[in-house]
């Protein structure tokens, strides 16, 4: 296999659907392995050109995160001569011409794999472990203003850290707060009962009903309910507790599920109230992450969850192990990453909790500087050396005390804190910035943890922000700073 899209050429054919493949793919010069999503339908329909469009605007919007691809190359259908009031026209794609878009490749493949090989499902203190990160992960679509629309455990992948990673955007829509869907989106087992009806609904609450789902389904191996219909023998139990607030009916229907697995009532709590009929009863993805089940988790001393955090990774990887002995097409993809030595991109975990988030859309950053970590965008006329260099200078006089630095070019500083001037191997935390351009008129200045322990590099990277807002903002007309 051969074939190239813009920059990028396709090594082996990872997945698929009903109307485009996913490959394993590389750049000429590199040894990153990539994702490479392509069109590879002849005929298509106008609406799904338009979805697939619509997905990598969306993939645009996300990238940079930790929870999330990074959008790295793409090619749009440009819609000339179409008729847009026309979905249903069918469309001819010339092989040149096919839409394609460029990700990062997560190579550990899907928690559906991961749960399939479990016996009863993931216990309760390994999956929360797991299911923190979904959310958080979820969190950050619906702070970014995009309901993802198809949550299933096919659509979370796992990194090289074992990290779960939210994929898949073509059902995604961007919302805003009087926003409303009326077209059902999703698979039949994860979708919500206001779809099933096809009334308008809320995407946020939609969501919330399918990561329920995928809750139960990561603690039992199993579905709580097969459609979540009027009709359905178990999910009628669950409207008829929507007003009594009574779900003993229900437990009691899906016995022969929770007399293999011993259920916690904060578990039972938490899961029938993302599931409720009324989606007004459903909890936000923050009130799932204070909810008691979850609580219990941050309730942990730093050592128990270490423990438990590597217990969840050496499972996770044992099952891995399983997952690529019994699937011929994830073998060849893994012996392929092993053969060309290539790196596949990933966030370690730590990060997670110190997401730092800006408004700042990295799709407009050049296409081999993606940020990963923590910026802030400037807006307006900016004298970049003058302001590089009274930075430096304010950062050494506020926290001369706990760092010392060197410039390592007119645009980039290189921070070392607790830095002992005699025994420079004492260095214990380094801290990268650079100033870059990424529009007419428009910054980002840009925080790197190279070295250290990751609240500490958090810690400065506030300081620092404050240092910018408060001591250089007065001075530099025409800048305004969004964070």
């Amino acid at each position: 296999m051969n074939e190239k899209y813009g920059e990028y050429k396709a090594l082996t054919k990872v997945g698929g659907g009903s109307f485009g493949n996913v490959y394993l793919a590389v750049k000429e010069g590199e040894n990153i392995g990539y994702s490479l999503k392509v069109i590879e339908r002849e005929l298509i329909e106008r609406e799904d050109l338009d979805d697939f469009n619509q997905e990598i605007d969306i993939l645009g919007k996300l990238s940079g995160s930790i929870y999330t691809p990074n959008l790295y190359d793409f090619r749009k259908y440009n819609g000339k001569d179409v008729n847009h009031d026309n979905p249903k026209e069918l469309i001819s794609l010339k092989k040149n011409d096919r839409p394609y878009y460029v990700t990062d490749f997560f190579s550990k493949c899907s928690l559906s794999y991961y749960i399939t090989k479990m016996k009863n499902g993931f216990c309760e203190p390994h999956a929360k472990i797991i299911f923190k990160k979904i959310i958080e992960g979820i969190k950050f679509c619906h702070d970014k203003k995009v309901c993802h629309l198809d949550i299933k455990p096919k659509n979370i992948v796992i990194n090289k850290y074992f990290d779960p990673i939210i994929i898949d955007f073509g059902f995604s829509e961007e919302f805003n707060e009087s926003t409303t869907f009326k077209k059902g989106k999703g698979s039949k087992r994860y979708i919500s009962p206001e779809m099933w009806e096809e009334k308008e609904y809320d995407g946020v609450k939609s969501d919330i009903f399918s990561l329920g789902v995928v809750l139960f389904n990561l603690v039992t191996r199993s579905f709580g309910f097969l459609r979540s219909i009027v009709k359905d023998d178990y999910y009628k139990f669950i409207i008829e507790a929507d007003s009594s607030g009574n779900y003993e009916n229900y437990w009691d229907s899906i016995k022969f599920i929770t007399n293999k697995i011993k259920l916690s009532e904060d578990f039972k709590n938490l899961y029938t109230s993302m599931v409720a009929y009324d989606p007004k009863k459903r909890p936000t993805t923050k009130e799932i992450l204070e909810s008691n089940w979850l609580k219990k988790l941050n309730d942990l001393s730093k050592e128990e969850r270490e423990k438990r955090e590597n217990d969840v990774l050496n499972n996770l990887k044992n099952l891995y192990k399983e997952i690529k002995d019994s699937d011929l097409k994830i073998r060849i993809s893994d012996n392929i990453i092993e053969e060309k030595k290539l790196t596949t991109k990933g966030f370690n975990s730590t990060n997670s909790n110190v997401y730092f988030e800006s408004d700042v859309e990295p799709k407009y950053i050049s296409k081999d500087r993606i940020n990963l970590n923590h910026f802030i965008e400037i807006i307006g006329d900016l004298p970049e050396v003058d302001f590089m260099n009274d930075l430096a200078n304010k950062i050494d006089e506020k926290l001369k005390n706990k760092m010392s630095f060197k410039s390592k070019e007119n645009l980039k500083l290189e921070l070392f804190f607790e830095y002992d001037k005699n025994e420079i191997e004492k260095v214990e935390s380094t801290m990268e910035i650079e100033l870059l351009k990424y529009e007419k008129g428009d910054y980002l200045l840009e925080f790197l943890n190279t070295k250290g322990d990751i609240a500490d590099y958090y810690e400065h990277f506030c300081e620092i922000k404050e240092i910018i807002k408060k001591d250089l903002f007065n001075n530099c007309l025409d800048m305004d700073i969004k964070d």
